[in-house]
């Protein structure tokens, strides 16, 4: 048995690639919202490992800018 953090319906945040105003790609912070959970969640348009959770996909908006911001400087 195993407790997950998320259900079906709740909204989780992930990276995109997208481009800035000088057409350099970037990442971005997006919503989704959950689907279906089995071993992996679902939402439209990519599946996710649940221990993915807080590494790549975020509970909140605001945790997923701060690996966002965090992730920008390790690359600066």
């Amino acid at each position: 048995w195993i407790h997950l953090p998320c259900k079906v319906e709740d909204t989780v945040y992930c990276f995109a690639p997208c481009f800035d105003e000088k057409r350099r790609p970037k990442l971005q912070v997006i919503e989704k919202k959950i689907v279906d959970i089995k071993t992996v969640a679902t939402v439209p348009g990519m599946e996710f490992d649940v221990e993915k959770i807080g590494k790549t996909v975020f509970l909140t908006k605001e945790k997923a800018e701060k690996e966002l911001e965090e992730r920008k400087k390790r690359n600066d």
